[in-house]
């Protein structure tokens, strides 16, 4: 009976300008973000509101950096209102939607060599403060960029106040020849009580990169997350592969539209 996450990333960075004497290339950046603003996070973030209102058993993660939050507030500051109406729609008796903290600045901070981390520690801060800000909660789970984990990582994510990270699959994670541990799992960190989910690649790239060049119907993914053979399953994807890197005429929208109900026709998928 695998418990299935569905975690997005959503993060766009800020590029700079070619000029030297300009820092950030500001028509570049609001290009950009109306552009997939248009063609991904608001018609897919309306999706996902009038899917989880259709299925109460329908749940998902989203983590958005603090640089996706501020182009987003200067550049187009409907999606920032999207986002706020989805988690209040999910935010009832069934909990269906839930936002991450992570690095304000989708950076490689927390691989820093320094044994306190307060780069780590001060961007987490700046991005709570965000979350706290736009959407008036503060998240109890944690995403690293790309995410990343160690146990030192770890550590400073426990000491931080967060019950669960999320991270990439490691070998190191699941036993020896003799005594295997199924990759969906959910493992507790080294020397606290952190909750460590690690991402299921194969079943994720099957849409998030292949779908484009080998679609899969929603009861055939449905079908395959049926059969996994752990405890729990957490599927990643960046959000923009609905629409932006994934375009729409590859039934990419009608894939998700259709995935809740090919989940419930299984009832071993909670």
């Amino acid at each position: 009976m695998p418990i299935l996450t569905l975690y997005f990333q959503l993060h766009q960075p800020y590029r700079l300008n070619p000029d030297r004497n300009t820092f950030l290339w500001d028509d570049l950046n609001k290009e950009i973000f109306f552009k997939v603003a248009s063609k991904c996070y608001l018609p897919a973030i309306t999706m996902f509101g009038e899917l989880i209102s259709g299925h109460k058993g329908f749940k998902i993660t989203l983590g958005m950096s603090g640089t996706f939050l501020e182009q987003a507030e200067q550049y187009a500051p409907e999606v920032i209102v999207a986002l706020q109406r989805l988690y209040d729609a999910g935010n009832n008796e069934f909990r269906q939607v839930e936002y991450l903290d992570e690095t304000y600045y989708h950076s490689l901070t927390s691989l820093f060599a320094d044994p306190e981390k307060k780069e780590f520690r001060d961007q987490v801060s700046l991005h709570r403060d965000k979350v706290r800000n736009l959407f008036g909660i503060k998240p109890a789970s944690f995403r690293n960029t790309e995410l990343m984990f160690n146990t030192e990582i770890a550590s400073a994510v426990s000491d931080m106040g967060y019950k669960a990270i999320l991270c990439e699959q490691r070998d190191d994670m699941f036993g020896g020849t003799d005594q295997p541990i199924s990759p969906n799992a959910v493992f507790k960190a080294r020397d606290n009580n952190l909750v460590v989910i690690p991402r299921n690649r194969d079943l994720s790239d099957d849409i998030a990169f292949r779908f484009s060049h080998k679609p899969l119907t929603p009861d055939e993914y449905a079908s395959y997350i049926a059969r996994i053979d752990g405890e729990a399953v957490m599927l990643g994807y960046d959000f923009e592969h609905i629409g932006e890197h994934i375009w729409e005429d590859t039934g990419i929208f009608d894939f998700w539209r259709g995935l809740p109900a090919a989940l419930e026709k299984h009832e071993s998928i909670v």
